[in-house]
């Protein structure tokens, strides 16, 4: 499945069913230096925090999807603190990626 992060095992899930994907923190690694082909993008720190063992970053990002601006977090284990308005890379896990079936709010 595409999605704004990038694409996920879908499985089980027949083409045009509605889905939701969530990505665990952790699945979002960011880090500094130079940008790995077809892995890693690039994102704005809109903020970022150390919680004693771990940083939780807020990042902006174009969606590589449709181009839109999505935000997104992501978690590194240690302190990792890049300014704000300063960007960063970062890339996805997809084993860290779950895809489910988009159930209708009625039922």
């Amino acid at each position: 499945m595409d999605t704004p992060l990038g694409r996920f095992r879908a499985g089980g899930l027949s083409d045009g069913t509605t889905a939701c994907v969530f990505i665990r923190p952790e699945g979002v690694v960011p880090y500094e230096g130079d940008e790995e082909a077809g892995e890693a993008r690039s994102a704005e720190v809109v903020s970022s925090h150390y919680l004693g063992i771990a940083s939780h970053i807020h990042l902006r990002s174009k969606s590589l999807v449709d181009g839109a601006s999505i935000t997104f977090h992501a978690q590194r284990s240690g302190r990792y603190l890049p300014r704000i308005g300063t960007r960063t890379n970062y890339r996805v896990d997809p084993a860290h990626g779950f895809v489910f079936r988009q159930e209708d709010e009625a039922t």
